[in-house]
């Protein structure tokens, strides 16, 4: 019993991790420790409840399935992306000039 003798209501979690919760992170460690890219040269970076997966430009034709790959991921494990969150950014290197003399 509780200080103030009022019980709360019980209700149902259908989720792996419950967000906002003091749990939620230490939650998301244990269950994204066996989530690694399928593709070596894929970097996955995670902190907390957050995951970024980090590709280089020579593969970046792959990502979709990379996506996919996670998506089947969070199923598996009763998660879910939220799409208002979940962006991508591209990074280009400047073109080098190079300057051919003849003469």
């Amino acid at each position: 019993m509780f200080s103030t003798g009022i019980l709360s209501m019980y209700a149902a979690i259908n989720a792996s991790i419950i967000q906002g919760s003091v749990l939620g992170p230490s939650s998301y460690i244990v269950v994204a420790c066996d989530r690694h890219p399928k593709m070596q040269e894929y970097k996955l970076l995670k902190f907390a409840d957050d995951t970024h997966l980090l590709v280089g430009s020579m593969h970046i034709h792959t990502v979709a399935d990379e996506i996919e790959d996670i998506t089947q991921w969070t199923i598996t494990n009763n998660l879910s992306l939220n799409p208002h969150r979940t962006r991508d950014l591209l990074i280009l290197r400047k073109p080098r000039l190079i300057l051919l003399i003849n003469g």
